[in-house]
């Protein structure tokens, strides 16, 4: 794997990428990579009985508003193989009123690429045991 990862990173200098970084994950998610995962996604979200959301979501592979059960699931098979629409989606959330964004879990790297996309937003992390307590109070 790491041979064929070589062999990408330098075709992709070939092709003119100004540069290319190896990212530290477990899979190469929200990429047509995961084309062989669809059918067992499919199968595995059908199965499932979801409720209809309790409030609107927002899709990260389309940046439009999912209000629907059948949306959302939807959305779980479509975001394997399809890039997020991180920016489109903030800026959809800020231009209809949201003002507040949330992290939960470690770190600040989702609230650092919203503070890029807007200054003004209000961010709030909740990465331990404790932080989660304060959301009560919010």
């Amino acid at each position: 794997a790491t041979e064929d990862l070589t062999k990408a990173m330098d075709l992709a200098k070939i092709k003119g990428a100004i540069r290319v970084i190896p990212l530290q994950v477990s899979g190469a998610f929200h990429t047509p990579l995961m084309q062989p995962a669809v059918d067992s996604m499919a199968q595995i979200v059908g199965s499932i009985s979801f409720q209809e959301p309790a409030f609107p979501v927002v899709a990260n592979a389309t940046a439009e508003l999912m209000t629907t059960a059948e949306s959302v699931k939807a959305e779980l098979i479509r975001q394997l193989c399809n890039c997020v629409q991180w920016q489109r989606s903030i800026e959809y959330m800020v231009n209809n009123g949201v003002s507040t964004f949330i992290e939960i879990g470690p770190g600040k790297v989702l609230t650092g690429l919203i503070k890029r996309i807007n200054k003004e937003v209000n961010t709030i992390n909740i990465g331990d045991a404790e932080a989660v307590k304060s959301l009560a109070d919010l």
